[in-house]
């Protein structure tokens, strides 16, 4: 139902952000009864969850009830967007190249710029402190800036033209970042961008998601021989890290069975401890020593059963799972409500920001932490309830036409 939603005339972001839950949550379900429940055996706290009869359950009870929900309480019709009262806005244009631009102007500064010419050095290379933070930084910028470029491309009349110029951009943006996420939001954000305009049929839109998920399966497999050859030393290990890599369902089955489990074996500390964080990340460390950590270094140290901390890198996480954590089973119920009132915000509107940038932002809510994008969301927010309070809808064109009438002859 969603797939065909998203080849009618009023494309809603409930859609589009079901399938990317079905991805991320459904799939896994199918593995699971297909191929087996992996061992996690580099991930021993998520065994637990996994294996869990009870915790199954619920989660799969949890699978099959979202889309529903999301479903019934999606916004009944639709608004179609214009960019027309943004292709003209030399303000949006502005800000637009300042983002692109970030990242580049950036490197000038870095600790060492040649090695960003070889692609994940972050990974497999010894680094400093220095370059490490100056990274974090970078990629944040280039994450912006993979945005910037994309706003671009949608608010061009000539959409060939501008894609074909700006794809070398995305392609060094990726390369600079280095990680498979920046890859495979390149591919997402320029499919939503012909999905956007209807710049192909869905036939063809078909054949080039399938080319799409071709290519990058030949990169994953590219980037985990030649960065993380432990991540492949058997068929095992890469089917346990590719559950880990690209699924969700894990996380959520380990809060579930921490709700079920009556031992004191919890993600976090107490409840609303990563919500705390969240409200507080831009407080320095200095000025509260005793901020809570993101909720990836908990989720992390409990599958690795190991103390919490900052590592520097922690599994991906989700909304869905996030909430169960803070909230117990309330979680269940408010993680798929905010999912919904964000798709409402984002079919409400008429605004091509606000439309695309929520549906992107919904999407990543359901894929990564909050805090990974936070400064993206909190701009959005600025500028959605800019746009609901003093932009108005735009108005249909009236056509004109002026008939010459010739007098009969008498």
């Amino acid at each position: 139902m969603a797939i065909v939603n998203l080849c009618s005339k009023h494309r809603s972001s409930t859609s589009f952000v079901t399938v990317v839950f079905f991805l991320l949550y459904g799939v896994p379900i199918f593995l699971d009864l297909a191929i087996g429940i992996p061992d996690y055996l580099s991930t021993p706290g998520l065994a637990a969850g996994a294996n869990s009869s009870w915790a199954i359950l619920f989660y799969d009870l949890f699978v099959s009830l979202c889309p529903v929900f999301w479903r019934i309480t999606a916004q009944p019709q639709p608004n179609n967007f214009s960019g027309e009262l943004l292709r003209d806005n030399k303000i949006i244009r502005i800000v637009l190249l300042f983002l692109m631009a970030g990242p580049f102007v950036m490197l000038i500064f870095a600790p060492s710029p040649g090695r960003y010419l070889n692609y994940g050095f972050i990974i497999n290379e010894s680094v400093t402190s220095a370059d490490y933070i100056f990274y974090g930084q970078l990629a944040s910028l280039g994450i912006l800036s993979i945005l910037g470029t994309i706003g671009h491309v949608l608010l061009n009349r000539n959409l060939v033209r501008s894609l074909i110029l700006l794809t070398p951009l995305l392609i060094v943006n990726a390369w600079i970042q280095g990680k498979r996420s920046s890859v495979a939001l390149v591919l997402v954000l320029v499919w939503f961008t012909l999905w956007v305009r209807k710049a192909f049929t869905p036939k063809q839109l078909l054949a080039l998601t399938a080319f799409g998920v071709f290519f990058f399966g030949l990169y994953i497999y590219w980037y985990q021989t030649a960065l993380r050859p432990q991540a492949v030393s058997s068929t095992r290990a890469v089917y346990e890290n590719s559950r880990i890599d690209y699924g969700r369902d894990h996380h959520l089955k380990a809060a579930i069975e921490c709700e079920l489990s009556q031992d004191e074996s919890k993600i976090l500390d107490y409840r609303g401890q990563s919500i705390l964080f969240s409200l507080a990340m831009f407080i320095p460390r200095s000025e509260w020593p005793d901020k809570p950590l993101p909720y990836a270094a908990y989720l992390t140290g409990f599958a690795l059963q190991s103390f919490q901390k900052d590592r520097g890198w922690g599994l991906t996480s989700s909304i869905l799972d996030e909430m169960v954590a803070n909230f117990g089973w309330p979680g269940l119920l408010i993680g798929p409500a905010l999912i919904m009132y964000l798709c409402r915000v984002c079919d409400k509107s008429h605004d091509l920001i606000v439309k695309v940038m929520g549906t992107l932002i919904t999407c990543l809510f359901l894929t990564v932490e909050f805090v990974s994008f936070a400064p993206v969301f909190l701009a959005w927010a600025i500028y959605t309830t800019w746009s609901i309070r003093y932009r108005k809808p735009p108005q249909p064109r009236t056509q004109f036409r002026v008939h010459f009438f010739q007098s009969e002859p008498a």
